[in-house]
């Protein structure tokens, strides 16, 4: 497709990289500062070459004021490997174009808080040293985070995802709270790393939940609702694993099916009230309801502290799965750990 581009003049006050951006868009063009050496090299370490410095007036401008906001054309505004050095903020605004700011590093906070956008966004393997606000953020199509690192807090509380979350191959270095977040699509956690923790309280997720392969610390997704899989196990050659005294909370939570890797699972799993309607999934190791009885008992009673409930529920899935057999040796284990529980309360009384 053949774009008319724009004549629109650039902003007295823009530096020289700023111009050069804007003649990119005007083309409808991907602005990469990767593809030209004049730009100068990108160093994590020691900040990127100042002729790559993009400021927050400038960004703002194209995204929100006219001329230049009409000047855009439909491919949107598409820029790679900028350094952002001063806090970006795009609160309670709306964007009208595409945004993609890929391969970029912010060293300041970034506060999208409220944000309405009509098009995709995306901020794929990008660096935030700073935190992230995305609270209460609404988009009608999806928001892409593959590949970017958090060195702060990441805030996504009550945000409403049109599509879908893909946050594939992330690295959370702060906590991520993700409360009350509503995604039409998937929410995708592939081969993700956190090194803190992770809420998805009461979250709402059309799609699946997929944490095949991350690296998880405390993750807690109590009274969340997942139409689709609860996704944990094996992908891409990585599987889920978990640090030193982890938890996963369930508590009160639905999620159509799981699907996982018998290794897939932390030390600690809270589960009463946890619900599903599927366990025949296979996601590397063979599917729930094909395993071992030993094995189903094995992470009932990673359950503290004990309830009847995951027992029940368990073993509704194995009828459900056409195994009756495996479903009374649960119901009948969870008789046995209620005699356990009442004799320990005696003992301890």
């Amino acid at each position: 497709m053949n774009y008319e581009p724009s004549d629109i003049p650039p902003h007295e006050s823009w530096s020289e990289s700023e111009r050069w951006l804007w003649a990119k868009l005007c083309r409808g063009e991907e602005a990469d500062f990767n593809k030209e050496p004049e730009f100068g090299l990108t160093d994590t370490d020691a900040g990127w070459d100042p002729r790559r410095e993009v400021s927050p007036a400038f960004l703002r401008a194209i995204a929100l004021n006219d001329p230049w906001r009409g000047a855009i054309n439909s491919r949107g505004v598409r820029i790679v490997g900028a350094w952002i050095r001063h806090p970006l903020l795009f609160a309670d605004t709306t964007l009208d174009h595409e945004v993609a700011l890929e391969f970029c590093r912010f060293d300041a906070p970034v506060n999208l808080n409220g944000l309405h956008t009509l098009q995709t966004l995306s901020l794929s393997n990008s660096v935030f040293t700073a935190p992230m606000d995305m609270g209460k953020i609404k988009t009608v199509k999806s928001v892409l985070l593959r590949g970017a690192a958090f060195g702060g807090e990441i805030l996504m509380t009550g945000a409403r995802i049109g599509g879908s979350l893909d946050m594939k191959g992330a690295r959370f270095q702060g906590t991520v709270n993700m409360e009350k977040i509503s995604v039409a699509g998937s929410l995708l956690f592939a081969g993700a790393l956190f090194e803190e923790s992770a809420t998805l309280a009461a979250a709402r997720i059309d799609g699946k939940l997929n944490f095949a392969g991350a690296r998880l610390c405390q993750v807690d997704i109590s009274g969340a609702h997942i139409e689709g899989e609860l996704r944990l196990g094996r992908e891409n050659g990585l599987r889920t694993s978990w640090g030193k005294d982890a938890r996963l909370l369930l508590n009160d939570t639905f999620a159509a099916a799981i699907v996982d890797s018998p290794d897939a699972w932390p030390e600690y799993i809270h589960l009463d009230g946890f619900t599903y309607n599927s366990i025949s999934g296979d996601a590397g190791g063979g599917a729930i309801a094909q395993r071992e009885v030993a094995w189903l008992k094995w992470w009932l009673r990673r359950n503290r502290p004990f309830s009847p409930q995951p027992y029940k529920q368990m073993a509704q899935a194995l009828d459900k799965a056409g195994l009756p057999d495996k479903a009374r040796d649960i119901r009948n284990a969870a008789l046995e750990e209620t005699g356990r529980f009442k004799l320990s309360e005696i003992s301890v009384g």
